[in-house]
């Protein structure tokens, strides 16, 4: 199978990039006290790979690292909440496997489905907290 090139009216710039990045990460946030330590560890963890791969690209992980990355976040979530059932590990994998999306943001169409799983986001949001500060 030969590698495609993507053209470049179909890749996102890097302001895009990093405006989805902080979106995420303020929606995150409001999260970030109901999950344990070790999720929110591994998720800053991805938000930093992420911003810095914005100024230096060789920091972004290729396929196989990216792999890894995904069994690690999938691992984490498991452990943490001793399986995954549960509104706590249901979230802390979909958090996880969302912000690794970031990792892997190829097309323009990439970023509007993270947009749209960080509305998803927001509603799970209210499964912690209905108050209306949230």
């Amino acid at each position: 199978m030969s590698k495609r090139t993507i053209p470049s009216n179909e890749r996102p710039e890097r302001t895009q990039i990093l405006w989805i990045t902080l979106v995420l990460i303020a929606a995150y946030l409001p999260l970030a006290g109901h999950l344990a330590l070790q999720i929110s560890a591994f998720v800053g963890l991805l938000f930093a790979i992420r911003l810095a791969s914005l100024r230096w690209p060789a920091v972004l992980p290729g396929t196989w690292p990216l792999a890894a990355l995904t069994l690690i976040g999938v691992a984490n979530a498991a452990v943490t909440y001793q399986g995954w059932s549960g509104q706590n590990a249901g979230t802390a994998l979909f958090v996880s496997m969302l912000v690794l999306k970031l990792m892997e943001l190829r097309r323009n169409s990439d970023i509007r489905l993270v947009a749209t799983l960080i509305g998803f986001l927001v509603v799970v949001e209210f499964l912690f907290d209905q108050s209306p500060w949230l």
